[in-house]
């Protein structure tokens, strides 16, 4: 039962940690979150990858649900760190 309607996607925000600047935000999908946990055999959780981002460096991250109706309350920020490859990689509980 989906009490305030069938989840559409997620919005993520990112930009550098402790920056003033404002963040950048992806829409990911619904289905292709759920997609990404189901290849990984992780269905309990919502996989994110940013991608072109400066490498070794720390990003804070957050993440907000939305469906037809709007978007539901934003996450606390998770404070990541990227690879050699300018990648980072988002794991939400649902």
């Amino acid at each position: 039962m989906h009490h305030n309607g069938r989840l559409v996607g997620y919005y993520v925000g990112y930009k550098r940690h402790n920056s003033s600047t404002p963040y950048l935000y992806i829409t990911v999908p619904a289905a292709v979150a759920a997609a990404a946990a189901e290849a990984d055999d992780d269905p309990g959780t919502v996989h994110c990858q940013l991608d072109r981002l400066d490498k070794y460096t720390v990003y804070g991250v957050h993440v907000q649900a939305y469906n037809a109706k709007g978007a539901g309350p934003r996450s606390t920020d998770y404070i990541v760190m990227t690879l050699e490859d300018g990648t980072t990689y988002i794991l939400i509980q649902r």
